[in-house]
């Protein structure tokens, strides 16, 4: 009896131990340039730089509530580890919901690609997960039916 009960606790922590942390590939993309701390920081600095950049003013007149501006990073973050391989769980709508009414120019995704290569940059990531990364960060507009700069004129 007491062999049964050491054997069902051990198998009880085994199992509380595997489902609490979802596992997540060694080869994955969020795992070669180094999990959820460098996508906190892109995400941070991505929304940072797209609060501060003149060339989107329209979006972000009058400024933010911290808690508008914690949240956007917050979800970006989310999105950018589902996106990559993490084990995050992204709550937020579809791109599309998100950004329809925006009218986003294809001008303006390439202010924002501008932000993101720079913060990139930053983030000590290898040559190719760098562009595997920013090439995912780029596909995004194609969920949000952005048109490209050429086609606004």
């Amino acid at each position: 009896m007491k062999k049964l009960f050491v054997y069902m606790s051990l198998l009880t922590v085994s199992l509380i131990s595997f489902s609490a942390v979802p596992a997540v590939a060694n080869d994955t993309l969020y795992t070669r340039i180094g999990g959820y701390d460098v996508i906190a920081k892109f995400s941070a600095g991505l929304i940072d730089g797209f609060y501060a950049d003149p060339a989107f003013t329209r979006f972000t007149e009058g400024g933010a509530p911290a808690e508008v501006v914690a949240r956007d990073k917050q979800l970006t973050a989310e999105y950018m580890c589902k996106i990559t391989g993490g084990p995050c769980f992204y709550i937020g709508k579809d791109m599309l919901s998100v950004h329809k009414d925006l009218a986003i120019t294809g001008d303006e995704w390439s202010a924002l690609m501008a932000i993101a290569i720079s913060v990139t940059a930053d983030l000590d990531m290898k040559p190719g997960d760098e562009k595997e990364f920013l090439r995912l960060v780029d596909n995004i507009k194609k969920l949000m039916n952005i048109q490209s700069p050429a086609e606004n004129r």
